[in-house]
């Protein structure tokens, strides 16, 4: 099996918690935006079997690969550019996988629309478009006053005028009952969010919490007559910029889901952006996401190197 024993490994690791300093250090002397770039993300995507996140460094740049796994192969895929970015590094980046592959032809899972220029002019390289991901003002909902503002802040003054509801921080006591909610939402929902379910890495969250500092993650639950009915997790991907990770939601209760973005996205006003990832084609999630009031969207790539 390739995976087993590949030289072209050599020198990379798998992901784990206690690589947060060194990555964040890395991200920090980058505009890295990509949702896909926090690295709670990365971590619990790690702990899956057959699609782990390894890291390595080069020349005093962070190099972060995706193997996925086969019964009898493997892949090796460059998830993002080298941070800081070192045009030498990447091409031994776009060596590495080559030699693991046993072709020419190897990729980059995503990089930033700032970036394209990097790869435009390279011979037999192609970049394909990626689902715009939505970035958020977190200071604009500390204080909801004004016109613009209408129609978010009466959604959010019905949810706070209700007697019954309470927001909470979330604690690992609170785990079964977000699993419930979660069970709850695929029972009803998956089907219309075929192409960006994530419910595996946010199993991994709810168990694997209390490994990240709040400032990289922190939770909140909402209870409703008592009952939790919405969880959602995020934190800080680098310097200024935010991720609003994970939610989930009862969709029973109208309004209770902006509540809860509106809750997370508050929570990190100190933060000049956050992310909050694509809706791929999804009406709903694009409606969703649009209700909150995106200050931008952002554009992403992913780039094939063919030979």
């Amino acid at each position: 099996m390739i995976h087993k024993d590949s030289a072209a490994l050599a020198g990379l690791e798998k992901l784990s918690r206690h690589d947060l300093p060194r990555y964040k250090a890395a991200i920090n002397q980058t505009g890295q935006t990509c949702w896909q770039s926090y690295y709670p993300f990365l971590y619990f995507q790690s702990q899956h079997r057959s699609n782990q996140i390894l890291i390595g460094e080069d020349a005093g740049s962070i190099c972060i690969y995706r193997l996925r796994l086969y019964r009898e192969s493997s892949e090796l895929m460059l998830f993002q550019l080298p941070m800081p970015f070192q045009p030498a590094v990447l091409e031994r980046c776009v060596q590495r996988m080559r030699d693991h592959n046993g072709t020419p032809k190897v990729s980059v899972f995503r990089i930033d629309a700032e970036n394209q220029e990097l790869f435009r002019r390279r011979p037999h390289t192609r970049l394909a478009p990626c689902p715009d991901e939505y970035l958020y003002d977190p200071a604009r909902y500390v204080d909801l006053s004004g016109n613009k503002n209408r129609n978010l802040r009466r959604s959010i003054q019905e949810i706070e005028r209700r007697q019954d509801v309470d927001v909470l921080d979330y604690g690992l006591e609170h785990e079964g009952d977000c699993l419930a909610v979660m069970e709850r939402w695929i029972a009803v929902q998956e089907s219309k969010y075929a192409a960006i379910l994530y419910h595996g890495y946010a199993r991994v969250c709810l168990r694997q919490y209390e490994r990240f500092p709040r400032q990289d993650l922190f939770g909140k639950v909402i209870r409703v007559g008592g009952e939790i009915q919405s969880f959602g997790f995020a934190g800080e991907m680098r310097s200024g910029l935010g991720n609003l990770f994970v939610t989930y939601t009862d969709h029973h209760v109208d309004g209770l889901n902006k509540y809860l973005n509106y809750c997370l996205l508050r929570a990190m006003a100190d933060l000049g952006l956050v992310n909050s990832s694509n809706a791929g084609d999804t009406p709903g999630l694009v409606f969703a996401k649009q209700a909150l009031g995106p200050i931008a969207l952002h554009s992403l790539y992913q780039v094939y190197l063919d030979q």
